[in-house]
């Protein structure tokens, strides 16, 4: 396959990307740039994933993995939150700072309380 063959396939298969994400944003409510706001904070969370994952650091990091996943979607949160848009800039409780934090933070505890029920239940021999 020559190279001047792939730039046409390339160009189509980024406008059907295009078009799904697009679609995807007006199914979720959402304006295309928080879209893919979302989608790169989602994509680095891969990353560093697949990083953990990768080093071997996964054990010890899953806690804080799930509560950065939640916290991708902060920038949809905060567009799902406004009570009027484009009339006021008047925040819903549930995308407040501090509700987003304490849900990070229970998020973060409870995967700590699981990996020490786990760690405590594998380390007793009855």
């Amino acid at each position: 396959m020559k190279r001047d063959d792939l730039v046409p396939a390339i160009i189509i298969v980024s406008m059907i990307i295009g078009a799904v994400l697009y679609l995807f944003s007006k199914w979720m409510g959402l304006p295309f740039d928080l879209l893919i706001r979302t989608i790169g904070l989602l994509v680095m969370w891969l990353i560093t994933l697949a990083g953990l994952i990768y080093l071997g650091f996964i054990k010890d990091w899953w806690p804080w993995m799930i509560g950065l996943l939640y916290a991708c979607f902060w920038p949809a949160i905060n567009h799902w939150a406004i009570k009027m848009p484009g009339f006021s800039d008047e925040v819903s409780w549930w995308g407040e700072w501090y509700t987003k934090l304490f849900v990070f933070i229970i998020l973060v505890g409870c995967g700590y309380a699981i990996k020490a029920w786990f760690s405590n239940r594998n380390n007793n021999h009855w």
